[in-house]
């Protein structure tokens, strides 16, 4: 009996995958492999040209930049979210099958060592999948907003995608450890998004500058103030 339930989730895991392979999931999968084909073969021509090839940049007149044409998480999201939902489905039929087995050994036996396991890893799967989903989908939204700009401030980004500034300053910085973002700064008030290492080189020298200023600022009136104590004591 046990055989022949294992042999009739077979058979529904091949129907299952029949049916994915016509899914709305496989075509975008398709759709993002398509992609990474395109830019793999525009990163070779944009080698041969002494550029880095799994980037593109962008030129708006007052700084360039460079983004990646496939963020991390475009494929692996979606092969996530696949095999995670056909695992899902996978332990539902088994669930389901659960009340037809002869005794309580072969029911405790396929609920502990086959439908929770694969339902607790097809789901994790699947969550990390849309997860992954959802911060490329932000990615693009963030650049899509910047345009071809090398600086945004982290407002107008987290209304680009509708979360609190908070959180974009957060997923920002991971995405910049992520390498998603190259070349990617944060200023130091924690407000203005810098893409590209000539605007971050200006953003510092400006600090600098202004630093300079506040020194010359503070000196001056330390100068004042003795020279107003000596006039006093004279």
């Amino acid at each position: 009996m046990i055989e022949r339930f294992f042999w009739m989730i077979g058979r529904q895991i091949n129907r299952s995958v029949r049916d994915i392979l016509h899914s709305e999931s496989f075509a975008e999968l398709k759709n993002e492999v398509d992609r990474t084909v395109r830019s793999a073969s525009a990163g070779f021509r944009s080698r041969a040209e002494g550029q880095n090839a799994p980037y593109r940049t962008a030129d708006p007149g007052w700084g360039r930049r460079r983004v990646r044409c496939l963020p991390r998480g475009s494929i692996s999201g979606v092969l996530l979210i696949l095999f995670g939902s056909m695992g899902l489905l996978v332990a539902l039929l088994a669930a389901v099958s659960i009340p037809f087995l002869p005794s309580m050994d072969a029911l405790l036996g396929v609920l502990f060592g086959f439908v929770v396991p694969c339902g607790g890893v097809s789901g994790f799967l699947l969550a990390k999948g849309i997860l992954l989903r959802k911060r490329v989908g932000r990615y693009r939204s963030y650049l899509a907003r910047m345009g071809n700009a090398t600086f945004c401030p982290v407002e107008e980004l987290a209304a680009s995608v509708g979360k609190p500034a908070k959180f974009v300053l957060k997923d920002l910085k991971k995405m910049i450890r992520l390498n998603m973002l190259p070349e990617g700064h944060i200023d130091d008030q924690q407000t203005c998004l810098m893409l590209g290492e000539e605007t971050y080189e200006q953003y510092l020298e400006a600090q600098r500058s202004m630093k300079e200023r506040q020194q010359r600022e503070e000196s001056r009136k330390k100068d004042s103030e003795t020279n107003a104590t000596i006039a006093q004591g004279r």
